[in-house]
């Protein structure tokens, strides 16, 4: 059945519908439409474009510049259609984790999944630090916006602190630091040092209730994590393409002389939190490769190291 004027002029345009309750019903019928025949809605929305006088590969191209480096994909006209379609749903994930837009993201990728060609789930292995209970890494030598059925997970989700807590406990006495900043002269804030660090973000079907996806990290390390490395991978993720994704935990901290020395200065319950803070990890180090058709070869997107820092001072609690 042929698109709606109504949608078929937003289209036209190189525009999405809005994300608003006059812009679902025209999201439903795109995905609808997808569903039944990909190929052939991706034609008519191609040559409505055309008698618009606007280029499709413009507006869905199957060239993307991420991190400074141009990836050309591979994709054919409807996969970067569904990838641009799927990216604009989850760009912003609050939005996105509404029920009526959920509906949408998982119409778009139930068609990534039954193309003729489809877009394999990701495979993640987490692994369990067996001192602090949490995670150790992540190796994903395949991942995409479609989530490993492994983890039971659909959607993403932010750290949830109670169930971290629960199933980690040690967690509950780290989070107890207040925020220091690094330099020679100690500052103290109003928020804890540490926040839970996804491994697999929620952006990109990461759980906040897994432990093993979860490593308590400087806040600041956090921030820098996402934007030296995460939202670069979302970019490519998000627009359906194929990722190899390695986040490697560096040595813990261990028990230092510094640390050592601090135990004279603490209380009981000070003493507890340094102690435990011997195993957090130094780092992170970040690597993301993608598939480049034209070098027919992986390439390096993201290569970086953010440390953590674990500060050797008797700790202000919260």
């Amino acid at each position: 059945m042929p698109l709606s004027a109504h949608l078929l002029r937003e289209l036209s345009k190189g525009k999405f519908p809005l994300l608003s309750s006059s812009g679902i019903p025209l999201w439903r019928e795109l995905v609808d439409a997808l569903k039944v025949d990909a190929k052939k809605t991706v034609a008519e929305i191609k040559t409505a474009m055309q008698k618009a006088s606007r280029d499709y590969d413009d507006y869905y191209p199957s060239e993307i510049e991420v991190n400074s480096v141009l990836i050309h994909t591979g994709q054919d006209d409807v996969d970067a259609f569904l990838g641009q379609a799927h990216n604009h749903l989850c760009k912003d994930f609050g939005i996105a984790s509404r029920p009526a837009v959920q509906t949408c993201v998982q119409g778009i990728r139930y068609v990534m999944q039954n193309r003729a060609d489809p877009l394999p789930n990701s495979d993640v292995i987490l692994g369990l630090d067996a001192h602090h209970q949490m995670g150790t890494g992540l190796i994903a030598n395949t991942l995409t916006c479609l989530p490993d059925p492994a983890w039971g997970v659909e959607f993403g989700s932010v750290p949830d602190q109670d169930e971290i807590g629960r199933l980690a406990p040690v967690w509950n006495i780290l989070k107890r630091r207040a925020y220091e900043n690094q330099g020679a002269l100690t500052q103290y804030g109003a928020k804890p040092h540490y926040v839970l660090a996804h491994l697999l973000n929620h952006n990109l079907n990461g759980s906040g209730e897994e432990p093993r996806n979860m490593v308590p990290f400087w806040a600041a390390s956090n921030t820098q994590m996402a934007k030296q490395a995460e939202r670069h991978v979302k970019e490519l993720v998000l627009q359906g393409v194929e990722v190899i994704y390695n986040i490697t935990c560096g040595q813990p901290v261990g028990m230092t002389p510094g640390r050592l020395a601090l135990q004279p200065l603490c209380d009981p319950e000070q003493w507890e939190l340094v102690e435990a803070e011997q195993w957090l990890p130094e780092s992170f180090i970040i690597t993301c490769d993608a598939w480049d058709s034209d070098q027919n070869d992986w390439v390096r997107v993201v290569n970086v190291t953010i440390d953590n820092y674990v500060p050797e001072t008797v700790p202000y609690l919260l």
